[in-house]
Formats: C-alpha cells, structure tokens, sequence
C-alpha cells in the first residue's frame, strides 16, 4: 500500500506537466524572463557566464537550462523557443510537486498527497511554472533543505542529511539572493523550536563533538555549489567574491522607488484582489486551512515527531512574510516563497478532519475539499488563460502585452522575402531597459541596432525604426508611415516602416488577397 502511494505523487507531477506544457507558449515574455533568456544564449552560444551583481541573480536558472536547451536541439539562441527555457520552472515545480508528495513519512501520507495536489492546481504556482525566473528553482532547493532537515537527527553524527540540507542551501545561495530570507526563515523557527522543547533536548558536549565532523562536511557541501557555479567551474574567480557584493546591491535595490509597495502588497493580493470590472481572485480557502493546520500542528495530541515539521513550516512561512512584507521592494513572484509552506500546511488542515472518526466530519470535509479544488482549479485557468497577461492578474507585474507581438509579425512579414542586409531596424529607446522583450523576439537578426539616441547625423534611412513615445521629438519621421503598438501598460513604442518598403508590403499583400476571375 506504501508503494502504491508513492505513485500517486508521480502521477500528480505528469499531469501537471502534461496540462501546463500546452499554454508554456501562450504568454508573450516578460522583460524579465526575456533578458534572463538572452543571458542564457550566451552560455549556451559557448561565450560562457559571468555572474553581474548589477540587477541579475545566480547562475543555477541558466545552467539548468543548458539540458532542456539540448533536448530539443537548439545549439544557438536562435533556435531556442519560450518551450525551451520555460521548460526549466516547469520542470521544478514538477519536481517540487514530487517532493512534497513524498514526504509522507515526515508529515504523513495523506497531508503529503493532499500538498502535492493542492500545489498542482494552486494559481501561484500553476502561473509560475511557465515563468523564465529563478523562484522555482528557490522554491525547490528550499523546500528540499527543509525536507532534509527534517530527517536529520543530533544524535546521529553519520547521517547524511545535514550535508544534504546544506547543499541545497548552497543550491539556493547560487540561484537568487532573497536566499537569505529563506535562510533567515529557517534559523528563527530551529531557534524558536529549540526554547519550546529545551526541556526535552539533550545534547552534550560529547554529542556536540561527535558532530563537529558532521558540520564540518556541511560547510563543504554549502560551498560546493557556491564556488562551482558562480566560478563558472573554475573559469572566474572573481565570481564568489562577486556574488558576497551582490547581496549588499540587492539590499540597497531593495528600495527603489519604482518596484516601492506598501507592507500589505502581498497579503492583499492573496486574500482578495479585483482591481476592475473582472473576476476575483481569493487564497481565502487555502489560508483558512493553513491556519487550521498551524492550530493542529501545535496541538498535543500528536505524536511531537509527526507535529514537529508542520511547526517548523509555519514559523518559516509566518517569518518569510514579515520580512517579504517589511521590505519595500515587492515583486508578486516573491510570493511563492511564503505559499509554498502555507499549501502544506492547508493540507494538513484538511487531512485532520478526513482522518477524524466522525463520520459526518470527513464528509463534510470531503465536500468542502472538493469545492475548494474546483475554485482553485478555475482560479489557475483564468489566470495562466484570459488574463495570462492582464493586469487584473494579482500575478502579473508590468507584463508584455499581446500588441507587441503584432509588432513583431509585421516586421517579419515585410521583411519576409528581403535578405537581412536590406532590412535594417533600429531600435531606439531612452533606456536599454525599454527595449525588452524585442531582443528575445528578434533574436534570430543580426540587423537590429539598439540605441537610447538619435544623432542628427545618422546614416541612410533604415527600414524600420522602433522607438519610444519620449524620443519623437528627436526622430526624423518624413518618409515612413508609423503604426502605434502597446509594450506595457500605459507604455507604448512606435513603429515606422520607410514608405517605399512599405508601399511594396501593401502591394503584394493586396495581391496576394484579391480575388482573380474566371
């Protein structure tokens, strides 16, 4: 019967592959995703990595794609597709789901199922999955230190877990620098576990001996993936002493104005959010349950070792969201960080009752189960369907929006029947951040140029200039015919096609759809 449900994890995490990997293509790219994409095509274009303190996060995002990136052939960027790198948070949160679903034996079989099946339809982690970001993996390797943790015992010098757990923090240091929160997280509930249960721990100064060797392995296994991956394997030097200075610049981006949200950011999006005319998005159920699961988690009634990890769980979760929430930088995806343990903790909430004696109780739950389900279910649809990219979305931040993709259809189409030498495109932005996500979408040309000016002297007319609303004043518009496209909300670039390009387009456009007589 152990085995059989140990299949039932496994069965979770394909169908959650399986019905995720149909829309992994539907969303246009977040800037975010698309820049993070373009870093990846020079690894895998043999230019290697260098870790950038300077507004981008750890290795383990790109080197975890290079496999994905081989599967399906690519060997350049250019033949690299949304499929291709969203198949890596995709392939986590599979694993995640995995993870969680096995853990049976620490927090009991039926919570464990209950966690991977609400993980495979909560809308957080559904919407997440296809999202080229480094919080997949982060969610991942955390949840696994905690899981490792849980199995490590003091008195027991020989057990691997502890390097286990260590590793996957160093896997964590290596993928995003909010590791430290999570880290933090998990120092302040050991802490604060260990004055609850003083009087029932004992550990000697002998016993503390017989660890050092223990720690000492741990330490190793921390550092290993630290110095491999931001040392680009032993290519860069300077990388590890690069990714210590990256977490004092991402202490001090942590307030700029621009990504600047109130403290209730997060807890307002999970709770209720509706902004305009459209449906509401609500964890209302799920918290209600994680709050009933944190209460059985602390009730004796339990043996401590079941109680013990759901404890440890909610400190973490409840510590996580103090900081997230007093730290003014606030992004929706940091979310998953706080969601993750609070899932588990709603399906321990709900594994209390349908493993009470009372019959009408685990009907009743049943039924309760099985609507929140269908909410959570429906919720996940509306968000990675309709408003994938609607900031009605409690989970879309400044997303790419559908028109620029018609810009991109019209460039190619005119272009269709040109060489490259013929069809030169300048992109023209006030800042190089403006022009994402354009050079993941014309990653395949060698004639673009990107610049933040337009000098009075610039050379013969290129064919399409794309440029952002504030450098109008500055562009020379005679002879081109200009097309307005949205990029982000209330954000817009402007495309012009030189007339004689664009009159040739027209004309065999018109005829390749007017009809011929007989």
């Amino acid at each position: 019967m152990k085995h059989a449900l140990k299949l039932i994890p496994l069965a979770i995490a394909l169908a959650f592959v399986i019905v995720n990997a149909r829309i992994i293509s539907v969303r246009p790219m977040h800037h975010d995703e698309a820049n993070q994409a373009i870093r990846f095509g020079d690894l895998l274009e043999g230019r290697g990595y260098r870790y950038d303190p300077q507004g981008h996060h750890g290795p383990t995002l790109y080197y975890a794609t290079i496999p994905a990136a081989r599967l399906s052939g690519a060997r350049d960027i250019a033949h690299c597709t949304e499929a291709t790198v969203r198949a890596v948070p995709l392939a986590a949160t599979a694993l995640l789901i995995l993870l969680v679903g096995c853990q049976g034996a620490i927090i009991g079989h039926l919570t464990a199922i209950l966690a991977a099946a609400l993980t495979a339809i909560s809308a957080p982690f559904v919407f997440y999955s296809t999202y080229y970001i480094q919080e997949p993996l982060l969610v991942l390797f955390a949840a696994a230190a905690m899981a490792c943790l849980a199995r490590w015992r003091p008195n027991q010098p020989r057990s691997p877990w502890l390097p286990c757990a260590a590793f996957f923090i160093g896997l964590t240091a290596a993928t995003k620098e909010t590791w430290l929160i999570t880290i933090f997280a998990m120092a302040c509930a050991i802490i604060a576990l260990a004055i609850l249960y003083r009087k029932r721990i004992h550990f000697s100064r002998n016993e503390l001996k017989r660890q050092l060797p223990a720690f000492s392995i741990a330490v190793a296994a921390f550092l290993l993936p630290v110095i491999v991956l931001y040392s680009s394997f032993f290519t860069n030097w300077s990388g590890p002493a690069d990714a210590v200075r990256g977490l004092f610049q991402g202490a001090a981006q942590s307030s700029q104005a621009e990504f600047t949200q109130p403290w209730h950011y997060f807890i307002k999006r999970l709770i209720w959010h509706k902004t305009a005319p459209g449906p509401v998005w609500t964890e209302w159920p799920v918290i209600l349950a994680a709050i009933v699961g944190t209460v059985v988690a602390f009730l004796p009634k339990r043996p401590l070792i079941k109680r013990l990890p759901l404890q440890f769980l909610a400190i973490v979760a409840v510590v996580q969201l103090i900081v997230y929430s007093a730290i003014p930088y606030k992004t929706p995806w940091c979310i998953l960080n706080v969601w993750q343990p609070v899932v588990v903790l709603a399906a321990a909430g709900f594994a209390a009752f349908l493993t009470n004696k009372n019959r009408w109780c685990k009907i009743i739950c049943a039924c309760v189960l099985a609507t929140v389900a269908f909410q959570q279910i429906r919720q996940s649809q509306q968000t990675c369907g309709r408003y994938c990219a609607d900031q009605r979305n409690p989970y879309v931040y400044s997303h790419t929006q559908r028109d620029l993709l018609n810009l991109v259809a019209r460039v190619r189409e005119i272009t269709m029947d040109k060489p490259e030498a013929d069809n030169a495109i300048v992109v023209a932005t006030s800042s190089h951040q403006d022009a994402w996500p354009l050079p993941w979408y014309f990653r395949d040309r060698s004639d673009v140029e990107y610049r933040t000016d337009w000098p009075d002297d610039f050379p013969p007319q290129p064919v399409f200039i794309i440029a952002t609303p504030d450098l109008e004043v500055d562009l020379q518009t005679d002879g081109y015919v200009w097309e307005t496209h949205s990029l982000r909300p209330n954000f817009f670039l402007f495309l012009g096609v030189r007339q004689d390009r664009w009159d040739e387009w027209l004309a065999r456009r018109m005829n390749q759809t007017t009809p011929t007589t007989p």
